[in-house]
């Protein structure tokens, strides 16, 4: 019991500290990323990253669990398009620049330069 309550404590700290010094592209960043290695459950699976991934959630649904607003993650989406990074196709996302995309959401810094 005290290994599990160890385990949602650590996950808690870490949507605090993304909530926290992430801005809304780096968090979409992260979420694609996580969702092209097998998932933002954590299970992830073997081989190859996917290079394409489908959302199976609503706009509404994304932009809460990322913790902003819908406006702001079409914005989001918009400007990782606009810079090259990622291609939309409905619900389906192509990551077109997965280096980029992981040097984006492994920044951590507050007073970065918001890319919205």
């Amino acid at each position: 019991m005290l290994t599990s309550l160890s385990r949602h404590l650590r996950h808690l700290m870490g949507v605090v500290e993304e909530l926290s010094f992430k801005n809304v592209p780096q968090r979409l960043a992260t979420y694609l990323l996580k969702l092209s290695n097998g998932g933002v459950d954590g299970t992830g699976r073997t081989g190859v990253p996917a290079s394409t991934v489908t959302l199976d959630l609503t706009k509404s649904q994304l932009a809460s669990a990322l913790g902003t607003i819908p406006a702001t993650l079409s914005r989001a989406f918009y400007t990782l398009s606009h810079e090259g990074w990622i291609a939309v196709n409905g619900a389906n996302i192509e990551l077109l620049d997965r280096d980029r995309l992981q040097a984006l959401s492994q920044t951590l810094e507050a007073g970065d330069r918001p890319l919205l």
